[in-house]
Formats: structure tokens, sequence, C-alpha cells
């Protein structure tokens, strides 16, 4: 273009209305400046870059600044609403809040505070309350103050067991408020004179607990001393007309009734629950309990199978549950499961983790494999399998598949199980025992290895131990080791003691202590024959062979089995090389079975054969 043509084009610009505001006008460059400035905190605002949960919690919570404003403002109406009565209102208020920030404390504390002060229900609270309580703990770290604000959650739901976890390691140090607590979910397991323990320890300081006054009358009504029975029972009869202790009078009445066989007085409390529409499933299993002591079975049976309230909470489907169990009425027990599991088990939480385990027992006692292989894809697909119980899916579908007879398709999943493992330690023993019985060993190790320090207290962890150990027959250490623990917890068990002693001969260390565990076992187990061989080997390492002899004169060989029998021409091995019989040796060399045999075992009797018939060792495959 000509230098002319730029130039009038130039001036024209210029001399533009546009460009004299756009350049020239101090005002539009501001407004210019502050619109990108919001368009561009506007656009932060809505990125969650901020992290709002506590340091080493994973994976971290991260907000926004527009989350963390609505939370804030939802709080404040939350607030505002309880101020007023709402509470419905309020709790949804708080819930959204959460919803926005779920990593706040405060949050969870005036949430939880709320439902504990209102009188709301579980029912009517809005998002699961029992999972928030657990949520804060894990935030806060069992902080105290938020450690007393759950078990009044608790204490409200009547759930004792997660109230046992957290005050049981410190019974001895509770507030006034915590012992409140502890005393009624003492009661309401069922542990009265635990309760009463308590009682007397603490002193009789209750006035501000009312409730906790009315459980000490149902425990001398039901529990205490003679004299005091009439006193109890009054105190719950005068309660049942008191406006806030009627529905707890009326559920103390009922366990007093069933503990005292008194069905009229139980009818009567339960009829008074049911007209102010207030009893629970709970009360009415305890119906059918109280029917079957009394020796009516059979309309026990039928008040549970015709019962068709649906479970308002986990607990209550499980309450339900192990009631049709003990009823023998496995088949109502897998159509409940089968209906009401997905809406309550959040295999997240441990109420959600026994529902699972319970309905995958329910079909395994019902033999119902192809179901239980359904569930097994179930449960690893919730949550896209991100859960404590992904591994414990994978053993369920190896019991599945074992059921079904596919060996191959079991080992993989079982193997699949062991290696991703089970969390639950409980669940774990559980796993493990299984495993046993289905051959596998290998898998039942791995799973309980991974507990060894949370169980070095508990005996009958270290007894499954030395069951998968004994099993596998490769590390005669590793069997020592469990066997010695389990003896070391319990010395009085003769099962554990048995083992100890079993793991000591296989291992041939320390043949004194040995002797002495293998005579008291022998006294108390005079015939049979494998306390007989364990003394024999005992004498042997103690080169009493002539008394190791002695063992096997009465000795059965038909009784023994395959096992026994290879440990028996073991030990008949050994008393005929120190005799320098080769021809007896030969012959009991040839009598053993390797397979069940330790590994240090096998080399024990290579290296003896080898030296006593170098021209070929004789054994038995």
């Amino acid at each position: 273009m000509p230098q002319p043509a730029l130039q009038l084009l130039r001036e024209r610009i210029e001399g533009s209305l546009l460009y004299q505001v756009l350049l020239r006008q101090v005002w539009f460059r501001r407004v210019a400046i502050a619109g990108g400035t919001v368009l561009l905190l506007s656009g932060l605002s809505l990125l969650r870059v901020w992290t709002s949960s506590p340091a080493g919690l994973m994976p971290p919570v991260k907000v926004s600044l527009l989350d963390l404003f609505q939370a804030w403002s939802l709080d404040r109406s939350a607030g505002r609403l309880a101020g007023r009565g709402l509470e419905v209102a309020a709790a949804q208020a708080w819930r959204a809040a959460l919803v926005n920030n779920r990593a706040d404390p405060e949050l969870l504390r005036r949430l939880l505070g709320h439902f504990v002060q209102s009188e709301l229900t579980v029912r009517e609270f809005p998002g699961p309350v029992l999972a928030h309580s657990e949520w804060l703990l894990e935030l806060t770290g069992t902080n105290r103050a938020d450690v007393t604000l759950a078990c009044a959650v608790y204490d409200k739901l009547e759930l004792e067991e997660p109230i046992f976890a957290l005050l049981k390691p410190r019974a001895e140090e509770l507030s006034q408020s915590e012992r409140a607590v502890y005393l009624k979910a003492l009661a309401r397991s069922g542990d009265w004179t635990e309760f009463g323990r308590h009682w007397e320890a603490w002193g009789a300081q209750w006035r501000q607990h009312r409730d906790v006054a009315l459980y000490h009358a149902a425990y001398l009504a039901g529990w205490g001393p003679p004299g005091e029975i009439q006193a109890g029972r009054a105190r719950l009869e005068a309660a049942v007309q008191e406006r806030d202790l009627r529905l707890l009078a009326n559920r103390l009445l009922l366990e007093v009734c069933e503990r005292l066989l008194d069905y009229e007085g139980f009818l009567a409390a339960l009829d008074r629950l049911e007209r102010a529409q207030a009893d629970r499933v709970a009360d009415h299993v305890r119906h059918w309990h109280l029917l079957v002591a009394l020796g009516r079975r059979a309309e026990a049976h039928r008040l549970a199978t015709e019962f068709r309230r649906p479970p308002q909470t986990a607990w209550d489907l499980i309450t339900q549950a192990h009631a049709y169990l003990e009823l023998g009425l496995d088949t109502q027990t897998r159509e409940l499961l089968r209906a009401c599991v997905s809406d309550w088990a959040d295999p997240s939480q441990p109420v959600g983790q026994r529902l699972w385990l319970l309905y995958a027992q329910t079909l395994v006692s019902l033999r119902a494999w192809d179901e239980l292989r359904a569930v097994a894809i179930q449960l690893r697909l919730v949550g896209q399998g991100q859960h404590p119980l992904t591994g414990f899916s994978h053993y369920l579908e190896g019991r599945a598949e074992y059921g079904l007879q596919h060996a191959t398709q079991a080992q993989l999943a079982l193997e699949q199980s062991a290696a991703l493992g089970i969390p639950d330690a409980t669940l774990a023993l559980q796993v493990a025992a299984d495993l046993l019985r289905m051959d596998a060993p290998q898998a039942a190790a791995q799973v309980l290895a991974a507990h060894a320090t949370a169980q070095a207290k508990n005996p009958t962890y270290w007894e499954a131990v030395f069951a998968a150990h004994l099993v596998l027959r490769q590390d005669a250490n590793a069997l020592l080791q469990a066997a010695s623990r389990a003896h070391d917890l319990v010395p009085g068990n003769a099962i554990f003691r048995n083992n100890y002693a079993a793991a000591l001969l296989i291992n041939r260390r320390f043949p004194e202590e040995a002797l002495r565990l293998t005579s008291q076992l022998r006294r108390e187990s005079p015939d049979t024959p494998a306390a007989r061989c364990n003394h024999a080997l005992a004498l042997v390492l103690n080169r009493r062979y002539v008394d190791a002899e002695l063992q096997f004169a009465a000795l059965d060989l038909d009784r023994l089995t395959e096992a026994e029998a290879t440990y028996y021409f073991m030990i008949r091995f050994e008393l005929f090389v120190q005799a320098q019989d080769h021809a007896g040796a030969r012959r009991a060399a040839e009598r053993i079975q390797r397979r069940f045999l330790f590994s240090n075992q096998l080399d024990w009797l290579d290296r003896q054969c080898a030296q006593w018939f170098p021209s070929g060792a004789a054994r038995s495959e």
C-alpha cells in the first residue's frame, strides 16, 4: 500500500471516537483492568487446588475458593435455622456445607453436635451419621473432645462396639459423661456384671443422668441382690409413666422380663412400645428368644417367618439376620440380606463389612455357589474396588469356584486374595481357616503374615499361623516361632503345649524341654498314638533309647494315620541307626513318606541315608 494511503488510514483511526475511548480515556483502562482481574479471579476460584485435609491424609481433600465460601455461607445458615428450632433444615444445611468442604472438622462437630442435642432420629437425619463420626476421628486423630462427641453419637444410635473400641482401653480415666455412655453401652451389650462392677467403682453420682439411673434399676431388677430386685422393678414400672423415660423403661422391662422368663410382663411392655410406634426390630428378636427359652420354638419360628418390617439401620439388619440363623431360617436370611445388603453394607465401614461377611457365610452354608460368585463380583464393583474388602471379594470368588469344583479358577482367585490381603485381623483369621480347609496353606500363611505385629498377643492368631505352616511343611523355624508365641501367652492350654512340643521335636531343639512337655502330654493322653510317638522322639533326642522302645510296646500300627506312621518310622529309623541295625534302618526308611516331612527333616534323613546306605539311599516317595 502506498505511503500516503497508510498515513491517511492512521489519521482516520486516531481520529475515531473508539480509539479515543480505548486509549485516551484513563477511566476505560481502569475498568478494563478491573474486569480482567475479576474474570481471572473467578476462574481461579473454581479450581480445586487448596488442600483442606490434615497433612498425611491420603488421598488429600482439595477444595476451591468457591467451595470454601459456600461452606461458610451454609454453615451460618445452618446456625440460624438451628436457633429457630428448624432441626431438619439445619442438619440439611450443615450436610450441604460438608459437601463443599468435607474435611472441615468444625463443620463435622457442629453437625454431629446438632444430631446429639436435637430430637432427630437416624431416619430423619440427612446423610450417614455413623460415617460422619468415623470421618471426624480420622481427620483429628482421635482428639479427646472428638472421641467424646463420637461416643455421644454412638450412644444415641445405641451402638456398643464402637463405644467399647474408643473407651475400653482407658476405662479407668473417663470423664463423667464418658462414664455414663460406657455404662449404658455395657448394659445394652448384656454385660450386666461388668455394669454393676463399674457402677460400684464409680459411685452413684448420676442425678444429671436419669437414664443411667434407670439402667441401674434394671440391673437391680434382673441381676441385683435378692433384697433389691423388687425395688428395681418398681422403679422401672414407675418410669413407664414418665414422658421422657417411658420408652427406655419399656425396653429395659423387655430385657428384665426375658431374664426372669416373665412372658406376661414382656408382652405388656412390648404392647406399650407398639402402641407408641416405638418398637424396633431388636425388640421383636428379643420376643423370639424368650419364646425359645420357654420351649415354644415353633411359635418363635412362626412369628419370625411372618415378620415383615424392613430394617431401619444396618445393625437392625444384622440383628434380624442372626436371629433367623439361630432359628434355622437360612433361606429367609438369604432373602433378607439379598434384598437389603446393597442399601446398608458400605464395605468401607466396619458394620458394612460385617454384613457382607454374614451374607457370604449364609450363602456358603446354603452351598449357593453361583450366587456367592455373583456377590463377589458385585462387592468388587462397589467403589471400583477401592475399599478394604477387595481382597475378601477375591476370596469369596475362590470359595465359590472351589464349591463348584473349578480347581484352577479357585486357586487363581485365592492367590489374588492373598496378594491383596485382608486388612481386618478378625476377618483374616476366618479367611485363613477357610483357606486351610480348601487346601490353600500358602495363601493362608500370606494372609496371616500381614497381621503379625498387631496380633502379637493373640494366641488364636499364632495357632492359625502354626496350622498354616504345619500343612505347608516348608519353614520349621516359622512353625516353632508360632507354637512358642501361643504357648508363652497361654501356658496352660493343652493344644498350645502339644503344638510347642511338636515344633521343638521337628526342629530337634531343646530336647530337655521337649521331654518335659511330652511327659505331661503322655500322662494326660496315655493311649493316643501321637502322644506316644512324640514322647518317644523326645526320649530319642535325650539319648534314652530303651525308654523310647517301650513307648511302642502297645502301639497298634493299624490305628496310625499316614502322617503318624511316617513319624513312627522316622523314630524307628533313628533307633535302628543307633543300634547299628542296617537292615532295620533300611526297612524303616522305605516306609517313610517324604511328603509329610519338613525340609530340615528331609535334609537330616538324606544325610543319614547317604551315610548308612552309600550304594543308594533307601527311601519312599
